[in-house]
């Protein structure tokens, strides 16, 4: 305990005008602000300090980050973390507002709505990152900040970012990217975004009672219609989101840590029973954005056979996307987004929600609707419970906070064509709209 008490006088010197900087550069709060820090951070904390791996593995962390990074900042612009004592105190600070608009560098377009993701986009690149990130006991305090951090989201209090001026979600500058997400999705019909969702520009905060109720906003009646709903063969887009990969023939088990990220039923289905059924299966993959819209509705009509949830990890990436990935000269190249380009890796680590539903097509039968969480996005809420039947196209639950991504899973004996093809393109299929079509008539 004395060496580690040593280790955090050495830092006590710089701590503070390493919190003051980043405060400066995202904005200001008074002495009383940063007198204590939220309990759950103070139990953070105490963790870190309490065991010496934990704490030497955050302090590899950092300064892994400050050898192999020769930048100083982050991708949004903020100056890079550079010790677990300024990350608590910034957590802490950002445990005290709603994310706040931010759009000008690519960064900040990739990152905007996910500001703990910023926080850590470089450590999460580290090999000591990847052992912290992966372990149950850290991600159990993430998990309890986060939810600490999500009743927040839910106050009124939050809606101080719902707002016209220059950094808040409803300026000029936010509404229509925000609606020019939804155009590309269907580029013959332009849509503001009082057009699209349901709001009311005539009330302050155009009427959402919080962050996350703006977060959730349902569309107006009309804007995404359930394509054939009488027709079995037409498979539904769950979520509005764009493509990132299908796959067929997905093994029950493979090595999903590698640099191709292939799929592994086992640990994408948490080893259900269920799970046998899909060996050799068909997998379609896409992300949604923190700027689209975040309901889930069923691909179709059938019941709902199970619901698990499923506890994970919140800031892992896959090693290959860190700073172990080079560029053609050598020199790091680690995933800017993060874990934007670890996707399908997720599938398989990350908090999720799996809903198995039978279609009452057989030729579909039991298919799973695997919801992913990504960093902060931890929160998946299921509206639906095993036994209910559901529609093609109806409202199933919705992910909390920010982006995401999701996957549909197919036993290998349903023969599907799925309606996008790689190369995929960056603007979302309409949610409800014609995802994938049943070939023949081949019955299961």
């Amino acid at each position: 305990m004395a060496s580690i008490t040593s280790h955090l006088i050495s830092y006590l010197t710089a701590l503070k005008h390493r919190f003051e900087e980043w405060l400066y550069c995202s904005r200001t709060v008074g002495k009383e602000d940063t007198a204590r820090l939220h309990p759950t951070l103070e139990a953070f904390k105490t963790f870190i300090e309490s065991d010496w791996k934990t704490f030497q593995q955050f302090h590899e962390m950092f300064e892994e980050v400050s050898s192999t990074v020769n930048y100083e900042h982050d991708p949004t612009g903020q100056p890079i973390i550079r010790d677990y004592q300024t990350m608590l105190y910034v957590f802490d600070d950002l445990m005290k507002t709603a994310p706040c608009w931010q759009y000008t560098s690519d960064g900040q377009k990739e990152l905007v709505g996910f500001p703990f993701n910023a926080v850590l986009a470089y450590p999460m690149a580290t090999v000591a990152g990847l052992h912290l990130f992966s372990r149950p006991d850290v991600n159990q305090h993430i998990r309890n900040i986060l939810k600490a951090w999500s009743a927040y989201l839910d106050s009124p209090a939050s809606t101080s970012v719902l707002t016209n001026a220059p950094k808040g979600w409803l300026s000029e500058e936010a509404l229509d990217a925000m609606a020019r997400v939804v155009t590309d999705a269907t580029p013959t019909i332009p849509t503001t975004f009082a057009q699209a969702y349901v709001c009311n520009p005539s009330k302050s905060s155009y009427g959402y009672k919080s962050w996350d109720d703006f977060f959730t906003r349902r569309w107006r009646d009309g804007v995404r219609p359930t394509a054939s709903p009488k027709d079995s063969r037409v498979i539904c887009n769950t979520c509005e989101s764009s493509p990132y990969r299908t796959a067929s023939k997905v093994k029950l088990h493979d090595s999903f840590a590698l640099k191709g990220q292939p799929y592994s039923l086992l640990e994408m289905l948490d080893n259900d029973p269920l799970l046998k059924q899909f060996d050799g299966g068909h997998v379609y993959q896409a992300f949604l954005s923190a700027l689209s819209y975040h309901r889930w509705h069923a691909p179709v009509t059938g019941k709902v056979v199970k619901i698990l949830h499923i506890s994970g990890t919140y800031f892992l990436q896959n090693a290959f996307e860190g700073f172990a990935n080079l560029d053609s000269t050598g020199k790091p190249c680690p995933d800017l987004a993060a874990p934007n380009n670890s996707q399908a890796f997720l599938c398989q680590k990350a908090t999720r929600l799996l809903i198995f539903i039978k279609a009452d097509d057989p030729r579909i039968g039991l298919m799973a609707v695997l919801l992913v969480g990504m960093a902060e996005v931890s929160s998946c809420e299921a509206f639906v419970k095993a036994g209910q039947r559901v529609e093609k196209g109806q409202e199933i639950g919705t992910f909390h906070y920010g982006g995401s991504t999701h996957c549909l899973i197919f036993r290998p004996e349903v023969n599907l064509r799925f309606l996008p093809q790689a190369p995929f393109g960056h603007a979302n299929i309409p949610v409800c709209s014609a995802l994938a079509i049943l070939e023949d008539d081949k019955a299961n």
